[in-house]
């Protein structure tokens, strides 16, 4: 402190009495690491550590005791484990490296919902679209397990689920929103988080669809098509937003008839029996002479 070092001693009983409410913590991530992987502490064959946490006692306990673990692992360099691996992941991602192709997929750790704050008495459906990012590649794609849920509010505002616990990202969703006005909703996150994390992530309008209907009179009611982006850094927003509207327009159409080409073959058939008859008159007449 003030460039003087500082130096103290503590019991590792008051340490640990003081950050009680800090060990409580850790156990729940690992109760809910192993649910979300469908597992049981028997099927765990070993537990390696990183990072600098674990060299804390009370820490150790606490992951033998949720694992059913007797030992911890500690093989690997625990400080040095997250730099390599960020390193080597950045480098798969640039161009100015070639590495041997290894695939790395992360997932989202809370659930994603949107609320639309203005119904306008219009229906909201999933479209089907496969859009896969050809330069990042593995995990890119558009959810097709379910049809969008909605489900409406005492507000009266309808909630839809977009991306849910451990989907793999990077990923797109597409909405399609059937509606003849703008329209508003909120990007949140579904289940509780962190209290440093706000759990609204955005607020969104999507405006000048009344300007559509007016350019389009005769069109029919507007589909809202938005597509929903989640990156690799977790982050959700809105990739585009636009409107399609059918306008059935009726075309005249004429086809033109060429009668000369008949005209000329109906003349030429009946110079051809005129001539004919012309030339039996004139046989006619030779054999009465005889």
């Amino acid at each position: 402190i003030d460039d003087y070092d500082f130096r103290g001693s503590i019991l590792r009983a008051e340490f640990e009495d003081a950050s009680k409410d800090l060990f409580e913590r850790v156990g729940q991530p690992i109760k809910d690491a192993i649910a979300a992987a469908n597992v049981s502490s028997d099927d765990i064959h070993r537990v390696e550590v990183v990072g600098g946490g674990w060299r804390i006692p009370k820490i150790q306990d606490i992951i033998l005791a949720e694992t059913g673990k007797a030992q911890l692992q500690k093989t690997m360099n625990a400080d040095e484990a997250f730099c390599f691996g960020a390193a080597l992941y950045a480098a798969s991602l640039s161009t100015a490296f070639r590495l041997r192709k290894f695939g790395v997929h992360d997932m989202t750790s809370f659930p994603v919902s949107i609320d639309i704050d203005s119904l306008g008495g219009g229906g909201v459906e999933e479209a089907k679209e496969d859009d896969t990012d050809a330069k990042e590649g593995e995990g890119e794609g558009e959810e097709k397990e379910d049809a969008a849920a909605a489900e409406a509010s005492s507000s009266g505002k309808k909630n839809i689920k977009l991306f849910k616990v451990g989907h793999k990202i990077p990923a797109k969703r597409l909405l399609t929103f059937k509606r003849d006005e703008d329209l508003t909703f909120t990007v949140k996150y579904d289940d509780d988080v962190p209290s440093s994390v706000p759990r609204v992530i955005a607020k969104y309008n999507i405006t000048g669809v009344k300007q559509a209907i007016d350019k389009y009179p005769n069109g029919s009611k507007p589909k809202i098509n938005v597509s929903f982006r989640l990156t690799r850094s977790g982050l959700v927003d809105v990739d585009k937003a636009e409107a399609a509207i059918e306008e059935m327009v009726e075309v005249e159409h004429c086809e033109n008839v060429k009668i000369e080409d008949e005209a000329e073959e109906g003349a030429e058939l009946r110079e051809k029996k005129e001539g004919e008859e012309g030339e039996e008159k004139k046989e006619g007449e030779e054999e009465k002479k005889e």
